[in-house]
């Protein structure tokens, strides 16, 4: 089973368990590490989602569905000396790689497999071409992961998520043996 997580106001996390008959099943959950997500028309709201709900459903994941191993990706937190620059920014992705650290912490206690990965790495594996606007990027994620699962409809919030999981089939092609557990 591969596991991605793409923390942050709008994440999400995306799961697939390879079944050979189907060649694989894939499921998402949508998460916000924090206090608000955005909608899909661009307002805030309030939600009651946090490390508890994420790491639960983690555990359901790992230790209550059957499968030979697993592996858990999720996209490392980067600040930027940018982030000084808006009010609260700053203050936010703190809270943020706070949130993202109490996690891998929660899944490492839990002897679950967990794996950092930049945002770059995903993205350069995948061959992405770097575009200046964040809608444009955005697009294009979404328009790979919808082509590579059709079966979830996808959208700007989640299509991330899927993007770092097909990084992690791809990288669990190459290091099955060092990645599962």
């Amino acid at each position: 089973m591969i596991i991605a997580i793409d923390p942050g106001a709008s994440g999400a996390v995306a799961s697939v368990l390879y079944d050979p008959k189907t060649n694989q099943s894939a499921s998402l959950r949508n998460f916000a590490l924090g206090n608000k997500i955005k909608t899909e028309k661009g307002k805030y709201k309030n939600v009651a989602v946090g490390i508890k709900e994420i790491h639960d459903h983690l555990n359901y994941l790992v230790h209550d569905t059957t499968h030979s191993g697993h592996v858990i990706f999720i996209e490392k937190i980067q600040m930027f000396h940018s982030d000084n620059d808006s009010p609260g920014k700053a203050f936010q992705m703190q809270k943020l790689h706070n949130h993202v650290s109490q996690l891998i912490g929660a899944m490492k206690i839990r002897q679950m497999n967990c794996i950092e990965v930049f945002p770059g790495t995903w993205q350069s594996q995948l061959r992405f071409k770097k575009l200046k606007s964040k809608t444009d990027r955005k697009n294009l994620y979404k328009t790979f992961a919808q082509e590579k699962f059709p079966s979830i409809k996808m959208n700007l919030n989640n299509a991330d998520a899927f993007c770092i999981l097909e990084y992690g089939r791809i990288r669990s092609m190459f290091e099955s043996q060092a990645l599962f557990k």
